[in-house]
């Protein structure tokens, strides 16, 4: 991320309101401590590697206790992706 821009992108967000959703989006945090001098790039990018593996696991868990969900295999989605593709056409 930090190749692609994200440090533009970041700083393209200095100065804006905390309470705001952009603002906790990941990653953004910990680059705006960075760009404020709090701590090393090297710091933030690693926060931001933690920030990103604990919000995962937490989508994982919030998934994983959707029990009244029927969960498709491979083949179910595929044939259910061209069901779909074939009603759009």
């Amino acid at each position: 991320m930090i190749e692609a821009g994200a440090l533009d992108e970041v700083r393209a967000l200095a100065g804006i309101d905390p309470s705001l959703p952009a603002a906790k989006a990941l990653g953004v945090p910990q680059l705006l401590r960075y760009l404020a001098g709090e701590v090393a790039l090297e710091a933030a990018i690693n926060e931001a590697n933690i920030a990103t593996r604990q919000y995962a696991k937490r989508q994982a868990t919030w998934f994983r206790n959707r029990t009244d969900w029927k969960w498709l295999d491979d083949l179910e989605l595929s044939n259910l992706i061209s069901q779909i593709r074939a009603e759009l056409t």
